[in-house]
C-alpha cells in the first residue's frame, strides 16, 4: 500500500523515472523488506546519507506513533460500533489503494503479450496454489530471461 506514495514522492517529484520507479519495485521484489529499501535507495539518490535517513523515518514514524498512540485507545474503545466502522472504512480504504496501485503497475509495465500472460499466470498460481510470492516472482524473473528476447512489444507489432 506504500507503493503509490513513495511514488508521487519520488516519481511526483523529478528524482526518479516512472521507468526507473518500477524497474526498482521489480528488483526490491525478491530482496527482504523490498519497499523500505528501495525507498532508502531512492532517498540517498535523492539526497545522500540524509534523505536516506529521512524517507527511512518518514516511513516508519507514523506507522510506530499511530501503534503507541493509538493501541491503548484501540483497546479502549474497539467495542464501540462507530470505532468498528472507522476501522472498517479504513480497511476497504487500504484495499482500494492496493488494487489501484496494481492497476497503476500492471499499465505501465505489461507492454507485450508476453509479459501480459506471464502476469495472469503468475495470478493464477497465487490464487489457486500455496507458492510464495517469492517463488512466483524468481520463476517470473528466469522465464523473462529465456523468453523475453524473442517477443516484441505490442506497439511493434502489426
Amino acid at each position: 500500500t506504500a507503493i503509490p506514495y513513495v511514488r508521487a514522492d519520488t516519481v511526483g517529484r523529478g528524482w526518479i523515472g516512472d521507468a526507473a520507479f518500477l524497474d526498482g519495485v521489480a528488483i526490491a521484489g525478491v530482496i527482504p523488506a523490498p519497499l523500505v529499501i528501495f525507498a532508502t535507495f531512492v532517498g540517498y539518490v535523492a539526497g545522500g546519507p540524509g534523505g536516506a535517513v529521512a524517507i527511512t523515518a518518514g516511513m516508519f514514524l507514523p506507522s510506530y506513533l499511530m501503534v503507541f498512540l493509538g493501541a491503548p485507545l484501540m483497546r479502549r474503545y474497539r467495542d464501540v460500533p462507530e470505532v468498528q466502522g472507522f476501522v472498517r472504512g479504513i480497511t476497504a480504504a487500504v484495499i482500494g489503494v492496493i488494487f489501484g496501485t496494481t492497476w497503476m503497475l500492471a499499465r505501465a509495465t505489461i507492454g507485450d503479450v508476453f509479459s501480459a500472460a506471464l502476469g495472469l499466470a503468475a495470478l493464477g498460481l497465487l490464487l489457486r496454489t500455496r507458492l510464495l510470492p517469492f517463488v512466483l516472482v524468481l520463476a517470473g524473473a528466469a522465464l523473462g530471461l529465456l523468453v523475453y528476447p524473442y517477443t516484441q512489444p505490442l506497439w511493434l507489432q502489426r
